[in-house]
């Protein structure tokens, strides 16, 4: 009797095979009066049962992890991912690009340089963070007492050096491996020296392709192992200069802390005191823009992202031909990505035929340094671009909605407070933000924002809720014509002439501003006219007009112009930044590619009241005569 016509192997669960298994032993002739279920042989098929079954599973898994898109442990992604030459980002370290003032220099002095690895320190949360520079910076002193270096790169993690004495040598290549996990591979410094002894040293460079790798390169090969740490691979002689017994490995990295460094903005100077002659530690450190903080840190890849990667990055073979090649090395290659949008210039408006736009935001910062973006076009993307291809890298254009809303709840199906409720309701939104916006591509939409309210809590029967956009605009006191889009119609209903539609009276926020005889007028504001945009300031309750026509509203394309508007001494702010808040005309929004919609954390208002108590009292809502929600005037 064939044995494939009484077992079936293909079940995985364990009574069909326990099933299988009692079925073909009792068609055997010799077990034809035994008792399956009640005797000792039944022990004996749960024993065969279990055995298959663990088996069949262990054999299942197994094969599922040796392939990228079905493996689920990290080893074995990271493994399928080597196959097809694709290095999982490892942690980023926070960023932050300052200025950095030397004091006290000696006049006589040549040059100061500000030496690699210089430690800077900063506070945040509590924490103590240093940041490093990753190269030397020089600059000519010229007679001057204090020397500026400009726009200096610090890197955040603790300095660890290793040194490794080469012993045994291998024909495919010699590896060492680092000891610790959160390595920024940015970072990593390799020199090697004949001898432990020796004062002469060699420096080795990261190969991220073999096209340009010869006998005698000084490079090595980066790799994530299977505990999370990395190895080093050095050439084989074929494929990059090979080492020999006796020399001396020195590698030099920064352990980061990922995340955790991203928005420190003040700094001390550690290091030591510098100039030959001046021997001066009167050094500050400020940032280079004091709207740019420490950003980029991150977690090293995960799991999702390295099988979504891996792929994309293979099929660019090393070069960028599409818009598509571009996304996907930036992806790989960037540390600190958060979201990237990427299109051609035939997309662009206007169209600019042989050029690559791409908009990037990083984690837990709102855009990158321009030094960032300069080595990002010169180091990343160019080489594996056709030579007429150029780049520009524009800043993230952030609309954030503000988000005022009544949640109205049944007292009765809860035992909560209005304050609980209150905060239930805030975290919803939160959450819903987190979720579905701050990405390139996310839509705001009307509808998804009221349903999460609504089930914030059991007791909340409805809400009433009502957004406004917001754009904070940098204000510059060089320049006095400001284009402010938000993409997206401006509420304009037409039953009215003078509709207030845009504002920046936003909590205290004001601004100085010169009348039309030159006078400078504090507490001042914008508003609007039907289309015309006018600088006002209130004096005794009374609005009173400072100046006309400092800017117009198209009202259906949402782009608001100034001209000939010099604000100072803006209020509630440090950071010269105008706040300007428009009413939409639309619930549901809509981004241009550059741009992402965020609800910033102190754009959210929410009040709690009894659902039919006040429900005939309420005039939260801005409802329109057309129906519209999210609508009205400003005051």
């Amino acid at each position: 009797m064939s044995l494939t016509s009484e077992i079936q192997i293909a079940p995985l669960d364990f009574d069909s095979i326990r099933a299988s298994i009692k079925r073909f032993l009792k068609n055997q002739s010799t077990l034809t009066d035994y008792n399956f279920e009640g005797s000792t042989l039944s022990l004996l098929i749960d024993v065969l049962a279990y055995d298959a079954y663990y088996h069949g599973w262990y054999t299942n898994f197994a094969v599922n992890e040796t392939f990228l898109h079905t493996a689920q442990i990290r080893n074995s992604v990271v493994a399928a991912a080597r196959q097809i030459g694709y290095v999982p980002r490892s942690t980023a370290s926070a960023l932050v690009v300052a200025d950095v003032t030397v004091g006290n220099v000696n006049t006589s002095e040549g040059s100061i340089t500000l030496p690699k690895y210089t430690p800077v320190t900063s506070s945040l949360s509590g924490n103590t963070y240093t940041f490093y520079t990753t190269a030397d910076y020089s600059e000519f002193v010229n007679g001057a007492s204090n020397v500026v270096f400009t726009e200096v790169e610090l890197y955040e993690g603790t300095k660890l050096v290793e040194t490794f004495d080469i012993t045994t040598v291998s024909n495919t290549g010699t590896s060492i491996t680092l000891l610790n996990q959160n390595v920024d591979s940015r970072t990593i410094s390799v020199i090697v020296k004949p001898s432990s002894g020796s004062s002469t040293t060699y420096n080795y460079d990261r190969a991220t392709t073999a096209v340009t790798v010869n006998a005698s390169s000084n490079v090595y090969f980066l790799f994530e192992t299977n505990n999370g740490t990395y190895d080093l691979q050095f050439g084989d002689g074929k494929l990059g200069r090979n080492l020999s017994v006796g020399q001396q490995v020195i590698v030099t990295y920064l352990d980061s802390r990922g995340i955790e460094g991203n928005g420190a903005n003040t700094f001390s100077y550690g290091g030591n005191a510098l100039g030959t002659l001046s021997q001066t530690s009167n050094v500050s450190v400020v940032l280079s823009n004091i709207n740019i903080p420490a950003y980029g840190g991150a977690s090293r890849e995960t799991i999702d992202a390295i099988k979504k990667n891996a792929p994309a990055i293979y099929q660019t073979q090393g070069r960028i031909v599409t818009t598509a090649d571009a996304r996907a090395v930036i992806l790989a290659e960037v540390n600190g990505i958060d979201s990237v949008s990427v299109w051609g210039g035939e997309d662009h408006d206007p169209p600019t035929y042989g050029k690559v736009y791409i908009s990037m935001k990083p984690v837990n910062a709102e855009k990158f340094g321009p030094t960032q973006k300069d080595y990002i076009k010169s180091k990343i993307l160019q080489p594996k671009s056709l030579p007429i291809v150029s780049y520009e890298l524009l800043d993230p254009d952030y609309i954030y909605v503000i988000v005022s809303t009544q949640a109205r709840y049944n007292p009765g199906s809860t035992s909560l407070t209005e304050e609980v409720i209150r905060q239930q309701v805030s975290t919803a939104i939160s959450s819903y933000a987190l979720q579905y916006l701050g990405q390139f591509g996310s839509y705001f939409r009307y509808s998804q924002l009221s349903s999460v309210i609504d089930k914030s809590d059991n007791s909340i029967q409805s809400n009433l809720t009502t957004v406004e956009l917001e754009k904070r605009v940098t204000v510059n006191s060089a320049v006095t014509s400001y284009s402010v889009e938000f993409s997206n119609p401006i509420y304009q209903p037409e039953s009215s002439a003078n509709v207030v539609s845009l504002t920046t009276k936003v909590g205290n926020q004001t601004f100085s501003h010169r009348d039309i005889v030159g006078i400078t007028r504090r507490g001042c504001y914008l508003m609007n006219s039907n289309t015309t945009i006018n600088v006002y300031r209130d004096e005794l309750g009374a609005r009173l007009l400072v100046k006309s026509g400092v800017g117009t509203i198209d009202f259906d394309s949402g782009l608001v112009s100034l001209t000939n508007f010099s604000p100072s001494a803006i209020t509630t702010n440090l950071l010269n930044e105008l706040r300007i808040r428009v009413i939409p005309r639309d619930s549901d929004l809509v981004p241009t590619r550059t741009q992402i919609i965020l609800i910033p954390d102190d754009g959210i208002t929410v009040a709690v009241v009894e659902d039919l108590l006040n429900r005939t009292r309420t005039t939260f809502g801005r409802v329109t005569a057309g129906g519209r929600l999210g609508a009205g005037s400003f005051s």
